[in-house]
């Protein structure tokens, strides 16, 4: 799993995954957060470097959601490239997740 984990501010994790989340790589990236999540609470996902996910990445998603919400903290999902955004639309993850817009949408 090809991933950067950066502490950018008090609190807050921040996780850039680099590779598809999809199937195995899902499967890796879930793993992966398994051993970071014990020492997170607030995180930050930048799906920047992400050009495709499938639903098998949209349920690790959820997944790592609810397990920051009973550990009392959170996920906010950044910079979504426009295939990742395509998927969350048709799944409707943004019911479930807290999805920042676009930047040129924020301003």
């Amino acid at each position: 799993m090809n991933a950067v984990l950066e502490f950018p501010t008090a609190g807050v994790t921040l996780i850039i995954p680099a590779d598809p989340l999809s199937g195995p790589q899902a499967s890796q990236f879930k793993r992966w957060m398994e051993g970071v999540l014990p020492d997170v609470r607030q995180v930050v996902l930048d799906l920047s470097r992400v050009e495709f996910i499938d639903s098998a990445g949209c349920g690790v998603l959820v997944w790592l959601h609810k397990e920051l919400l009973q550990r009392g903290g959170g996920l906010t999902v950044s910079n979504v490239t426009a295939p990742v955004r395509a998927m969350f639309d048709i799944l409707r993850m943004q019911r479930v997740l807290h999805i920042q817009p676009p930047a040129s949408a924020a301003g």
